[in-house]
């Protein structure tokens, strides 16, 4: 489980380490033995979202083949059931497999033209896959035994950073794009062979229409944080809505329903939970069922909460609360 600072921040732009020789640290982490950075994640060009809906599942299952081959375990479920797009009595994608996790929901979206997506998102930090937690442990084994330079898909793997924690990231190098591409596998809870809702909704990424005016799917989490926090002396972060003093290791309400029907049931009217899904939405939730006596105290927790960032990466965020709160600051 990552921390809530860790989950708040998007793209990894993960590093290798090595030493002057090239030889790479085995957990891909920083020492004195292995001081160079070596490789490198960037953020890729959108330009690559077509190639890309297709090659990193692709690649995926080619893991998941792997892991399975070595453990038996089943990293997205009994045949890759989470890989699998949902599709029509046509044969058409409804939507796309479920391992998806974070603002990779809406990167796999085939409902949102290319044309539509890359002009309002320019690149993409990195591919965020959700595995069964219950095989972690053979998941992360296996990963970290992989060798650089096998090719899975249409994809070659440069190396696993895993210094700590659960979650490991792959750098992968992609024909058509000039850096490494980060792949972070995040395991989740799994009902039967797919992801739960609540996994799916613990990591919300935000809406596309969120995302085209800068808001992150970071700020919809801080700003949930804040909602919480002032109105009900509650928390939220990956682990769900809980109480203020409740046990980090706990679990709260993960749902996403289920946390706008606890954040919002102030007011006693009809409340459309699907709006707690974006950082808009939120703050029309706000407007809606929350007393105009909290809104400066929601703004003033939200916008400490993003620190150094407050004015830059956190502006649009901010500027959209200015023009439909009655705030200042």
């Amino acid at each position: 489980m990552l921390r809530f600072k860790q989950f708040i921040s998007e793209g990894g732009n993960v590093k290798l380490y090595g030493d002057e020789q090239g030889n790479m640290s085995p957990t891909g982490a920083k020492s004195q033995k292995f001081p160079k950075a070596v490789h490198e994640a960037q953020p890729f060009s959108n330009e690559h979202r077509a190639t890309l809906q297709n090659d990193v599942p692709e690649t995926l299952s080619a893991i998941h083949d792997t892991v399975k081959f070595h453990t038996g375990a089943e990293m997205f479920g009994r045949n890759k059931e989470a890989l699998k797009p949902t599709v029509d009595d046509k044969g058409k994608e409804v939507s796309p497999g479920a391992f998806h996790t974070g603002s990779t929901r809406m990167f796999f979206d085939k409902s949102i033209p290319h044309a539509e997506y890359k002009k309002g998102i320019k690149a993409t930090g990195d591919i965020d896959a959700l595995t069964d937690e219950r095989h972690k442990e053979h998941v992360n084994t296996t990963l970290r035994s992989l060798k650089p330079g096998t090719k899975y898909g249409k994809m070659t793997l440069v190396g696993f950073s895993s210094p700590k924690g659960d979650e490991i990231s792959g750098l992968f190098h992609h024909p058509d794009i000039p850096h490494p591409v980060q792949i972070d596998f995040t395991h989740g809870k799994y009902d039967g062979n797919q992801p739960s809702q609540e996994a799916k909704d613990s990591r919300r990424g935000g809406s596309f229409g969120d995302r085209i005016q800068g808001i992150k799917g970071k700020d919809l989490n801080m700003y949930t944080n804040a909602v919480a926090k002032v109105v009900h002396g509650m928390k939220y972060s990956p682990s769900g809505l809980k109480a203020g003093d409740a046990e980090s290791t706990s679990i709260g309400i993960q749902r996403s329903s289920e946390v706008s029907k606890k954040l919002f049931s102030v007011s006693g009217k009809k409340i459309n939970h699907a709006d707690a899904d974006s950082f808009s939405g939120m703050v029309r939730l706000t407007n809606e069922h929350i007393p105009p006596e909290h809104h400066q105290a929601i703004f003033d927790t939200f916008k400490n909460s993003l620190g150094k960032d407050a004015e830059t990466s956190g502006k649009p965020a901010l500027d959209h609360l200015r023009s439909n709160l009655k705030v200042v600051g």
